[in-house]
């Protein structure tokens, strides 16, 4: 078992690192259902550093939503529903080990907020894993889409436009 995980993370790092595309990844809804709830799980937990616990937990469902709604749409537009699986996979895999990564980077940042320090290092970090973040997107939705790179960045980027404006309307972080 334990090497099966490890194989998964290590797919989904070789993905974050552009060498392999959520058609490398197995076709299972059973993974799916494991990986979007781990996704979830670490969405809840990059939340509640900013906003209380039910508000978290309420974010971190409809950003999991959104990006399965958003993945079902482009999808479908493209004729290629079966893709489905694979790309959620590892939209939601990489997605996990992104906020993990920006889980210590927010709190950090979060503690310089509150003793009024410089956010300048922690905010430049977390904006340049925002980006690579986009990228890791554009490269799954290349693949998944059988489409250039450009249309996978713009599609990455109203992707995180569509979660964050809905993500701030629903449950907005106090000033």
């Amino acid at each position: 078992m334990y090497a099966e995980i490890l194989t998964l993370f290590k797919a989904f790092f070789d993905i974050c690192r552009l060498r392999l595309g959520p058609q490398d990844l197995p076709a299972s809804p059973f993974l799916l259902g494991i990986t979007l709830l781990c996704y979830t799980l670490s969405s809840i937990l990059l939340a509640l550093i900013t906003i209380p616990p039910l508000r978290a937990t309420l974010s971190g469902i409809t950003e999991s939503l959104l990006v399965a709604a958003l993945t079902v749409i482009v999808l479908r537009v493209r004729h290629m529903p079966a893709r489905w699986t694979q790309t959620l996979t590892a939209l939601a895999g990489t997605g996990m080990l992104l906020s993990l990564v920006a889980f210590p980077l927010t709190m950090w940042l979060n503690e310089i907020k509150v003793s009024d320090g410089d956010v300048r290092l922690p905010g430049l970090i977390l904006l340049l894993l925002v980006i690579w973040n986009v990228v890791i997107m554009a490269h799954i939705l290349r693949h998944a889409l059988s489409t250039s790179f450009g249309i996978g960045l713009l599609l990455s980027v109203g992707y995180l436009w569509i979660i964050i404006s809905t993500l701030n309307a629903l449950f907005p972080v106090a000033a």
